[in-house]
């Protein structure tokens, strides 16, 4: 039903703010001429558009806003294999970072820790949501008009909870996470829920030093 944000927006369905009922009249002429009333009916406004801004999860974007990662190339009109193999030369490679790591050395120089993540989840976004898949390709089919609409998450403990606990379109926090380097990279996720804030998406990549490396 999530399956992607720009394939197959959710159509939310919404009361019409008063009272959201209204209602019809058929056979002769209403309640003086005799005729029956129909029972109320729910009146809908259908949009496209997800009642919150749209948050995103990546752990590439993570680091890059918060400094472990520059690209050599500026990745705007790359493709996601392609993000992902500079991201493996450049970051974990010199790190001898393997993806069946965890991330926790890869993150050591933004102070955080497990513990921090898992109580991030526990009291910042406890239960369960659906997402929608987020990688680069995804981002660059997104309509420039909706800049607004769509932010990242920066902050690396929240980050780093929510995408550990993804999985096939849904995330609970109660969920056993996987802080593995290789389902972080493939699990980035696209939230509209107002207990979740973030930077501007746009622009995606930005000039910035290496402070990780």
């Amino acid at each position: 039903m999530f399956n992607s944000l720009i394939d197959h927006p959710k159509q939310y369905f919404m009361c019409d703010g008063m009272g959201g009922r209204f209602s019809c009249m058929h056979g002769g002429g209403g309640w003086g001429g005799g005729g029956r009333p129909r029972k109320d009916r729910p009146r809908v406004n259908i949009c496209k558009e997800p009642p919150h801004p749209v948050t995103v999860f990546s752990l590439m974007f993570m680091l890059h806003r918060n400094g472990i990662w520059t690209p050599e190339t500026q990745p705007e009109h790359a493709s996601q294999k392609e993000v992902l193999a500079a991201f493996k030369q450049e970051v974990l490679g010199p790190r001898e970072l393997t993806e069946d790591r965890d991330v926790w050395p890869l993150v050591e120089s933004l102070g955080v820790n497990r513990e921090q993540a898992d109580r991030a989840a526990r009291e910042r976004f406890p239960g369960y949501a659906f997402y929608w898949n987020y990688d680069v390709d995804t981002f660059n089919k997104f309509d420039k008009s909706f800049v607004p609409e769509r932010r990242f998450c920066v902050e690396p403990a929240l980050a780093l909870a929510l995408i550990a606990r993804v999985n096939a379109g849904f995330y609970h926090s109660e969920r056993s996470p996987d802080y593995s380097i290789g389902h972080l990279c493939d699990s980035g996720a696209a939230f509209s829920d107002p207990r979740l804030a973030g930077e501007p998406m746009y622009p995606l990549w930005k000039k910035m030093n290496n402070l990780g490396q």
